[in-house]
């Protein structure tokens, strides 16, 4: 087997489909059809990881992929890769990838620009990594975790754990609609929320770096409590 080809591992969940990095994009869709046609019936029904690496890949590409594989009858769950996971088929699992060990969301995300839009809800064991930044449509639960290298924002409460500008981005910022993280972090700073925080304003709120410690101020009239 070629080192650069296209790797099919089985688990007891299902098949991970590894896309090699150093490849020509239509000689790997090429090449992936032609191993799906080669297994006959044998996976039909089957659900379907497909792991990218570190390979950087557009969205018509990624569609592309998902497009061959499940016209063979597979169901892909998600799509992991340097953008994070994608989730495809919206389902949980508990299938492993090769890129990420963070547990995925169950429901759609959607990479656009550096932005990934998360429209979930997420709980607790679940996660979200990014290189750029992360928008929740939904809450973070507590055992929840959010890790971005750019902003957080999320449209609902924030109680799990939140970490804006990982890469050591002192610019980022937290945003929800109430701010009740259990862990915060912001580049290098890291904080938890006291007792009393439980009691805040239902007010979107924004946390972000002053003065070498993180302040929570409201979004809307900001003034700079500090919340930490």
């Amino acid at each position: 087997m070629r080192i650069d080809d296209v790797v099919f591992k089985g688990t007891r969940d299902g098949m991970l489909i590894v896309i090699p990095k150093r490849r020509e994009f239509e000689d790997i869709k090429r090449r992936l059809d032609e191993k799906l046609g080669g297994t006959g019936r044998f996976f039909d029904g089957g659900r379907v990881i497909i792991d990218l690496g570190d390979r950087w890949a557009s969205e018509k590409m990624i569609s592309e992929l998902i497009d061959i594989v499940e016209r063979r009858g597979l169901t892909v769950l998600k799509v992991v890769g340097p953008f994070g996971v994608r989730l495809v088929g919206g389902a949980d699992t508990d299938l492993p990838s090769q890129s990420q060990s963070c547990e995925p969301v169950a429901s759609p995300a959607i990479a656009a620009g550096n932005t990934l839009l998360v429209k979930r809800t997420l709980r607790s064991g679940q996660g979200i990594n990014h290189p750029g930044n992360v928008v929740v449509l939904g809450d973070v639960n507590p055992g929840a975790e959010v890790i971005a290298g750019g902003d957080i924002i999320v449209m609902g409460t924030l109680r799990g754990v939140a970490h804006a500008g990982v890469t050591g981005n002192e610019g980022a910022i937290v945003v929800a609609l109430r701010l009740l993280p259990t862990q915060l972090r912001v580049a290098n700073v890291i904080a938890r929320a006291p007792d009393e925080r439980s009691k805040s304003p239902n007010t979107p709120e924004v946390a972000r770096i002053r003065d070498g410690m993180i302040v929570i101020e409201s979004y809307l009239t900001p003034g700079g409590k500090v919340g930490f």
